[in-house]
């Protein structure tokens, strides 16, 4: 059998917290100038009910009912806390899909839009003697590179000639390190002849 002062003392826990948690569960139990006695299975209870109440053993001292209070408050405002945290990322994780997902499309619709610009121009550029400005551009840098040994680095040799050449002329062609945009821009400023033909006076 037992009782609240061999059960204090077994767990590490203070008496009077003993007593409220066999008060709440057994409230028959508990009778002033009366011995509680308890048996195992209402050992067990209590057990875990202060187990629940996240009661535990500082250094085999005992926890006093003041401090069983404010550790179960804590407990209970950091639990509401860390599911208002969790829900929170949930929904940013769900906006940063939705905004990469659109990111995606507006990409999509940016560069159809230049492409289909970048046609319209080739169409009504009567001016434009090069059958096929981008591929002239590209051969012109090719007989560039060969011309000058260096057939093996990559394509940033259009980027380097489109920077002298923006230097030399004043006007404004590479904005960035993408040979696209590049391309794209001496295409819609009308200069792809002009530049194949300055890059072919330099072979």
């Amino acid at each position: 059998m037992w009782t609240i002062k061999k059960i204090s003392s077994m767990l590490g826990v203070s008496h009077n917290t003993i007593r409220k948690v066999v008060r709440e569960l057994f409230p028959n139990k508990v009778q002033n100038g009366v011995k509680t006695v308890l048996d195992d299975e209402e050992l067990v209870k209590i057990v875990g009910a202060i187990k629940h109440k996240g009661i535990v053993e500082f250094d085999n001292k005992p926890v006093k009912n003041d401090d069983l209070t404010k550790i179960g408050k804590v407990d209970n405002n950091n639990l509401t806390k860390i599911g208002k945290v969790d829900e929170q990322l949930a929904r940013l994780e769900a906006m940063t899909e939705n905004m990469v997902l659109l990111a995606r499309e507006l990409s999509f619709m940016l560069n159809k839009t230049f492409l289909h610009s970048e046609q319209l121009l080739l169409k009504n550029n009567t001016n434009n003697a090069l059958s096929n400005p981008r591929k002239e551009i590209w051969d012109a840098v090719n007989e560039f590179k060969r011309e000058n040994e260096i057939e093996m680095m990559s394509r940033d040799v259009l980027l380097d000639l489109a920077e002298k050449y923006q230097k030399e002329k004043g006007i404004v062609i590479k904005t960035n390190n993408d040979y696209e945009a590049v391309i794209r821009n001496i295409l819609l400023k009308n200069k792809a002849g002009d530049f194949v033909r300055w890059i072919r006076a330099r072979l």
